[in-house]
């Protein structure tokens, strides 16, 4: 265990942990910078908390706070870890998200006084739907980690390459997870 997930709770440390050996002679300056997915991250999480305090400002609902503190836990988060990994928490946050914003759309939707509520609630979908979108397509292994040793698809298995299934996604995962599970289905029925 690494020294930054010992006090994590099991459902919020990352997909994959590595241990990588640094050598203090090799550091690269610009990875130490913020990645690119943590900077679009984050402008999409200032966004949404944009959105969602001026809607909560027009409309003030109960949901509407704690897509707020969601938000804003998501943001810190993202702030504090700069994550270049597919990480467990904002996912659940997001999708938490997701869920209570088209909830609130969809009871608010005829509503008389309810056009601007409706414009900023489409918008916050979208923005979160972007935001999954984005989380659900980095990848669970590190970047920087070494891809010489992975094998190639399809090729003959061998015992100094790791399988393929290394270079997964959070959403390849969950595609060939589910269509395996519908291959098995269809292979178990009777004639």
């Amino acid at each position: 265990m690494t020294k930054t997930t010992w006090w994590r709770p099991s459902w919020a440390r990352p997909f994959i942990v590595e241990q990588e050996d640094i050598d203090i002679n090799e550091l690269n300056p610009l990875k130490l910078k913020a990645p690119w997915t943590a900077i679009v991250i984050s402008m999409l999480l200032v966004a949404g908390l944009a959105l969602h305090i001026a809607a909560f400002v027009h409309h003030q609902t109960k949901l509407g706070i704690a897509v707020i503190v969601l938000f804003g836990f998501s943001l810190l988060w993202t702030t504090i870890f700069r994550p270049r990994t597919a990480s467990v928490v904002l996912c659940l946050t997001t999708t938490a998200v997701l869920v209570v914003q088209v909830f609130t759309l969809l009871s608010h939707w005829d509503d008389d006084n309810g056009t601007l509520l409706r414009h900023l609630g489409s918008l916050g979908v979208s923005l979160s739907g972007a935001l999954l979108i984005l989380l659900l397509n980095m990848p669970i292994r590190s970047p920087s980690s070494p891809r010489s040793d992975i094998s190639a698809p399809y090729s003959e298995s061998t015992s100094k390459l790791r399988s393929p299934e290394d270079n997964l996604t959070p959403w390849m995962w969950l595609v060939s997870n589910r269509a395996s599970l519908l291959c098995n289905a269809n292979s178990s029925t009777p004639g």
